[in-house]
């Protein structure tokens, strides 16, 4: 009776497919379920901001006092369609995390080659992703290359040193 009831209800599928002018083989109708796990996971304190200084100076004999006031948000790189929500969570990190706040700091000297810089302070994870899939009896194991995020710490903490122009 078990099986009757599995092989009616496999034909009533099929017949409702058919019926709308679709095709497919079983399982066809939907993607894959897809498992993600963040592998690999390093974690580096003091990090600066990626995407650059968030203030610079140039000021040639003399010195310059850079005052930053900006918002920097958490950014996580993705990969597989998993997102970075999802990262975050594994990572510890918080996913809308926007801080904003107010810091300075004064140049040495500069030569006439020199600017002063600065950079917004964070900490930084280094990782990868491994997607699992699993369609018609198969295991699909996909890693990623390496991955960053970066969380910006609380607080006024800049960074500011002289790079060479």
């Amino acid at each position: 009776m078990t099986s009757v009831k599995k092989y009616l209800g496999a034909t009533l599928i099929a017949l409702a497919a058919s019926a709308t002018g679709v095709l497919a083989t079983p399982g066809a109708a939907h993607a894959a379920p897809a498992k993600y796990e963040v592998l690999n996971k390093s974690f580096y304190s003091g990090v600066s901001n990626p995407g650059g200084a968030v203030a610079s100076c140039f000021n040639p004999n003399a010195t310059c006092t850079l005052t930053v006031t900006l918002s920097k948000s958490t950014t996580i790189t993705t990969s597989f369609g998993y997102t970075g929500e999802g990262i975050a969570s594994q990572l510890g990190f918080q996913f809308n995390r926007t801080v904003s706040a107010a810091a300075a700091c004064t140049s040495p000297k500069l030569r006439s080659n020199q600017q002063y810089v600065a950079y917004r302070l964070g900490r930084q994870a280094r990782y990868k992703i491994r997607r699992t899939t699993y369609s018609r009896n198969r295991i699909v194991v996909k890693t990623s290359g390496w991955l960053y995020a970066w969380e910006p710490y609380t607080g006024a903490q800049i960074r500011c040193y002289v790079v060479n122009r």
